[in-house]
């Protein structure tokens, strides 16, 4: 990165905390608070954009369906990062894009699209971190995708598990994956069986344990599967 470049961006402050610091406070007395149980669905994928939601707490998951009618996991979106119909209301489009579903007990407050649309093209500060909000998504989302595009289904449960290590192991120097092996398959594009195939692997070769039915890695082995060449065995 260029000094200069990196003048340019401290000269605009697009910080936040949470997704829900995008809400603005004058837009309160415009929401709803909404309540969902497990498995409830959120919005779904066609959907006419009507409002925005952001998640005061629990985890939803994103659901896309493949053209032969079966679903999986598109991405998942918490506290920190759910803004549910903010892409679309920003690419100025007339459908929601993906299912959400409530993974955990979820609450949400929910503002009119249109409304929350005027007053962000009128507060340059809060566009700004916005833009930021959604840029970052896509280039996460991009990232994730161009990547597990090219692997194949053993290559893609290492990469689960690596990045699943990096976002949770800190302070402790192990992670308990507690996520179900359907769950992994559905966040990367494979079968349960590859999912089941490839931990038969991990697990010969020492490169991951068991805790009851959870997979357990270290930092010694999650660095070793970040390394490991399946095909030089």
């Amino acid at each position: 990165m260029t000094p200069k470049l990196e003048d340019v961006w401290n000269r605009f402050d697009v910080s936040y905390g949470t997704a829900l610091d995008l809400l603005p406070a004058a837009l309160n007395p415009r929401c709803q608070r909404k309540k969902y149980a497990p498995g409830d669905v959120i919005v779904s994928e066609g959907d006419s954009l009507a409002y925005v939601f952001f998640i005061e707490s629990g985890t939803v998951d994103g659901m896309k369906c493949f053209e032969s009618g079966k679903d999986y996991q598109y991405f998942i979106l918490d506290r920190f990062n759910g803004a549910i119909g903010l892409l679309e209301l920003f690419s100025r489009q007339r459908t929601i894009i993906a299912t959400i579903v409530a993974k955990t007990n979820v609450s949400i407050l929910r503002i009119p699209a249109d409304e929350l649309y005027v007053f962000a093209m009128n507060d340059l500060p809060l566009l700004r971190k916005i833009s930021c909000h959604i840029a970052n998504d896509l280039y996460r989302d991009s990232g994730l995708n161009g990547k597990l595009f090219y692997l194949s289904g053993l290559e893609r449960v290492c990469f689960y598990l690596t990045d699943y290590f990096q976002k949770n192991a800190y302070p402790q120097p192990f992670v308990v994956v507690r996520q179900s092996y359907q769950t992994i398959a559905s966040h990367i594009g494979v079968s349960q069986r590859t999912v089941v195939r490839a931990m038969r692997d991990l697990r010969a070769h020492g490169l991951c344990s068991m805790s009851g039915k959870h997979i357990r890695i270290s930092k010694e082995q999650a660095e070793q599967i970040r390394q490991w060449d399946p095909e030089a065995e």
